[in-house]
């Protein structure tokens, strides 16, 4: 049977052609969404305060290398923030370290920092998730908090430490890195 001047196997390879390419697109649009889901235990919430924003920093290239934090939980001594845990996932290739740092922001409600800390530069190789301790300076009263902010810097790639450290990769139940 002939459709005009189309046979039929012009038609089916037609077909196959529009459908594969649907089908790539959607793929690849999947692959590149961010999808994040914030458990109730994954931030602690501030007393006396009707909201608080938290910052979830995010960086690298999604095909080569990235770094991302998955949750923030601030530690008090009374009504005091003391120091923030951080726990991050990183996504690097076994054969390559990089330097990461990362940062925390306490911001007032005008936007200016009342307190923040940096973790030491760690070199990083392979995947998995970190939990990165932050002493904040100076200690802020719970309320005086409307913004919570985090960056990840990575920084250059460290050579040294591929030449003497095996890459670690394994993860326990509780989801942090075991050496």
């Amino acid at each position: 049977m002939r459709f005009g001047h189309l046979s039929r196997s012009s038609i089916i390879f037609s077909f196959l052609i529009i459908s594969l390419t649907v089908i790539l697109g959607i793929t690849l649009y999947e692959a590149y969404s961010v999808y994040i889901s914030l458990q109730e235990s994954s931030i602690q919430p501030l007393p006396r305060r009707t909201s608080i924003q938290y910052v979830f920093s995010k960086q690298g290239s999604s095909n080569v290398f990235f770094a991302e934090v998955r949750s923030i939980s601030l530690s008090t001594s009374g009504t005091t923030i003391t120091s923030a845990r951080i726990i991050w996932y990183r996504r690097f290739p076994i054969w390559i370290g990089y330097n990461v740092t990362v940062k925390v922001s306490l911001k007032d409600d005008y936007g200016n920092t009342i307190s923040s800390g940096t973790s030491g530069t760690v070199c990083y190789i392979g995947r998995g998730l970190v939990t990165s301790d932050i002493d904040l300076v100076p200690d802020v009263n719970i309320d005086s908090v409307a913004r919570v902010e985090t960056s990840i810097d990575i920084g250059g790639v460290c050579w040294e430490l591929l030449l003497t450290v095996e890459p670690t990769e394994s993860i326990d139940e509780s989801g942090e890195e075991q050496a």
